[in-house]
């Protein structure tokens, strides 16, 4: 989930948001630098529309299969990849997959270092605060799975663009527009359905912790915002690897998983996690940051449906509800086709 034509004023010397997903902040707050320069040295004329769109695509599917990988792991599937019980962390009365989120943002992070060379590596300390939030966010979004439903969890999370939207009008003092506006109300509307159905069903608890992964990915982004010169790749492999390191002490704590287990884990941070920045970065090079927005948004769609086919996993009525007008909100922010107005042009 990533960026289009937003509020900040970042030219065209901008690199990517690592450790993003395209769809979630284009448009709301962060403009698209994506479409300037490309990660991991990718040059325009490498490949075609069509590529491209199936790059985009095959990011948006991988990205889907969260909810799947952790139900998988934390509930009893046909795949039974859930015995013997993965180990907790027990907060609050509550099981945090602790385990999951850990191993997941190593294992992508480990697949990603060979994107990097070694004159990218720089460092601000602005860094280690980006890693930490970053490692909240990973963590929030796993246990949200865990807990709750994976269709409210990755709604939650795509309620992203609608918290920087109002910090850069509220906080930044950015001008706003008349898309983005419309695009917060609606989203803001989508999000209060989804905690109405929370409410009736008696999840509030699990709802909060969507929403905190939501905040905690818009932070992520603000921090990008003054770290934007630093190469991307570098960037990306950073916040996965920080993410996971934070988490070590809690790990150490537990049980560790079986081997099978192992193989799990590794597939969802290698090729749910890891395998979508490659493919985005290459579908980039030929398709459109509005276009890109719009087949993104596969992701919150198929998410639910992988979780049903493994869990059969039925979420709340509401969620549904909710769901479609978020990405309503969304898809009317990024449809293509639509002049961006003077608020939207990143000055290059």
């Amino acid at each position: 989930m990533q960026i289009g034509g937003g509020v900040f004023t970042i030219g065209c010397d901008d690199r990517p948001s690592p450790g993003m997903r395209y769809s979630e902040f284009q448009g709301f707050g962060v403009p698209h630098p994506w479409a300037c320069k490309f990660p991991f040295g990718t040059t325009m004329s490498a490949t075609t529309a069509t590529h491209g769109r199936v790059c985009i695509l095959a990011a948006a599917i991988l990205w889907s299969l969260s909810g799947a990988f952790t139900k998988a792991l934390t509930t009893e599937t046909f795949l039974g990849v859930h015995a013997p019980f993965l180990e907790p962390l027990v907060l609050g009365g509550k099981n945090v997959p602790v385990q999951i989120a850990f191993y997941r943002a190593i294992f992508a992070g480990l697949v990603l270092v060979p994107t990097i060379r070694f004159g990218e590596l720089r460092f601000r300390p602005l860094m280690i605060v980006m890693a930490l939030v970053f490692a909240v966010m990973n963590a929030t979004f796993i246990s949200a799975h865990a807990l709750g439903t994976a269709a409210n969890a990755i709604l939650l999370q795509y309620s992203a663009p609608l918290w920087l939207y109002l910090v850069s009008i509220c906080w930044l003092g950015e001008p706003s527009d008349r898309r983005g506006t419309i695009s917060l109300f609606l989203g803001l509307a989508g999000v209060a359905i989804i905690i109405g159905g929370g409410w009736d069903a008696g999840e509030l608890f699990v709802i909060g912790i969507g929403l905190l992964s939501g905040f905690t990915y818009a932070g992520v982004v603000l921090c990008l915002r003054w770290l934007r010169d630093l190469p991307s790749g570098w960037l990306t492999v950073w916040n996965h690897l920080l993410a996971a390191a934070a988490l070590i002490p809690f790990v150490l704590m537990l049980h560790p998983p079986t081997w099978t287990q192992f193989v799990v884990l590794f597939l969802f941070g290698a090729i749910q996690m890891g395998l979508p920045y490659f493919l985005m970065a290459r579908g980039l090079r030929s398709v459109s940051a509005q276009e890109t927005g719009t087949l993104t948004l596969l992701e919150p769609i198929l998410n639910p449906l992988w979780t049903y086919l493994v869990a059969r996993e039925l979420p709340h009525s509401l969620t549904y509800v909710g769901g479609a007008v978020i990405l309503i909100a969304l898809a009317y922010r990024y449809w293509p086709g639509k002049p961006q107005s003077a608020t939207d042009q990143a000055p290059g």
